[in-house]
């Protein structure tokens, strides 16, 4: 009896293995990221209230953005103006055209917020973490979390100072499917 001669096949078969695993990346998909990659990764974290929405197109590129105005009621990290701030969200509706971006977080008018963001080079704010950088607060607790928001942000604080690693993966859908693993 001969041995099988794998030869071409395996690494045909690696090939495949790490296009397969590499598929979500090239397909938009994001890994999710830790309280801790959120922390480090933004340069401002704030809380505050979703005051205005509009949407309109950039003459520049042609794309479609969603302006988000937002009263600041505390600053947690970072150097964001103190009062009010726009953050850009790619897509939106314009003259009846709705435009969707994949993983970006959408925001209600009234809505209470807490954000991980990063400054853009034309002066508005950008969410850090798409979707993920977003966090809704409604009585007090921070939706999805399942923790007051004082308990919340002192997370946030330990991490910032050095203090605490909470290794808590902020998921929705993901965080469910971890339990039933």
């Amino acid at each position: 009896m001969k041995g099988v001669n794998l030869g071409y096949r395996v690494p045909l078969l690696v090939l495949c293995l790490a296009s397969l695993l590499s598929a979500n990346t090239a397909y938009g998909k994001r890994s999710m990221l830790s309280l801790e990659e959120l922390v480090t990764g933004s340069s401002d974290i704030i809380i505050g209230e979703v005051k205005d929405i509009t949407a309109r197109s950039d003459e520049e590129t042609g794309g479609v953005y969603t302006f988000v105005d937002i009263e600041i009621r505390d600053v947690i990290k970072g150097n964001s103006p103190t009062e009010a701030m726009v953050v850009k969200v790619p897509g939106g509706e314009v003259d009846g055209v709705k435009v969707w971006a994949e993983d970006q977080t959408t925001f209600d008018p009234g809505e209470d917020v807490l954000l991980f963001l990063n400054p853009m080079d034309d002066g508005y704010y950008t969410v850090y973490g798409l979707r993920q950088g977003k966090f809704t607060i409604e009585d007090d607790g921070v939706v999805w979390q399942r923790l007051s928001l004082e308990a919340f942000v002192e997370r946030i604080r330990g991490i910032i100072d050095g203090e605490i690693l909470t290794g808590i993966k902020l998921t929705t859908w993901g965080k469910i499917k971890e339990l039933f693993r």
